[in-house]
């Protein structure tokens, strides 16, 4: 397995943009009877693309969680991008498509530097928080290219979650970001019917939510999880007993992983 840090130019971003990778290597290591998996180097990789959130980076996951050990486990790739706090949503401006960098660039440029599926089926997006909130998105938005989305503590934000006092969620900083603070309540949602109306029949990407009970957007993920079955989408739901922290997204991608691959 290596461990690849680097830079590519993102035509979204117009600069380049950072990610780390964990690429299967050689081998799996043998199980605890002894037995070495028999792998095919020569099949392209499936991938989980992970998402940070707000005041994270590209190597979150690699440094707070069992990642590493869960990717060698299941011999997938993991790539981790960064993308700053801006939610994952397409800016006004060029250079702040940050939506279409990972819904759509991110995976046509990492399957050109790694050796990675390019069936939809074999390809996942997942992430907490904002990541989690942005992995969904890009899902609904870019239904050709997953097989499956994951959120984790998904920040489906509302206007309760704004407030002059917070460090970031001022409604001012609602409007910077998604243009208006009804836009940025119905983003997600409008991002769901979108992909039902695009996918017009056809299979969609499945769906997975976990949020932690004590969590302050359980609420939220309440909502959003009424929503889908509202509108017919089916997805797995799950409430787990934890807070907004590192513990439950750990055992969360865990699960994420075992479920789709």
């Amino acid at each position: 397995m290596a461990l690849v840090y680097t830079e590519v130019f993102a035509q979204s971003f117009m600069r380049p943009v950072s990610l780390c990778a964990i690429i299967p290597a050689e081998e799996s290591a043998p199980d605890a009877s002894g037995q070495r998996p028999q792998v095919q180097e020569t099949k392209p990789l499936k991938t989980l693309y992970l998402l940070h959130g707000l005041y994270g980076c590209h190597t979150d996951w690699l440094t707070l969680t069992n990642i590493r050990r869960y990717a060698t486990e299941k011999h997938i790739a993991v790539i981790m991008p960064a993308a700053e706090n801006a939610f994952y949503i397409d800016g006004k401006l060029p250079g702040q498509q940050y939506g279409a960098f990972v819904g759509d660039e991110l995976i046509r440029l990492t399957r050109r530097l790694f050796h990675l599926s390019t069936e939809q089926k074999d390809t996942v997006i997942a992430g907490l928080s904002m990541g989690g909130a942005g992995a969904i998105r890009a899902a609904c938005l870019y239904p050709q290219n997953f097989g499956a989305a994951a959120g984790i503590s998904s920040a489906f934000l509302t206007r309760e979650q704004l407030s002059p006092e917070h460090p970031v969620f001022t409604p001012e900083w609602a409007e910077g970001i998604f243009g208006s603070i009804e836009n940025m309540e119905s983003e997600y949602k409008n991002a769901v019917l979108k992909m039902k109306e695009s996918v017009q029949g056809k299979a969609y990407p499945q769906f997975s939510l976990e949020c932690g009970t004590s969590d302050g957007f359980i609420g939220i993920n309440r909502n959003f999880h009424r929503f889908l079955q509202e509108n017919d989408v089916e997805h797995y739901y799950e409430e787990s007993t934890g807070g907004h922290e590192w513990p439950l997204w750990d055992s969360g991608i865990k699960k994420v992983i075992n479920r789709f691959f």
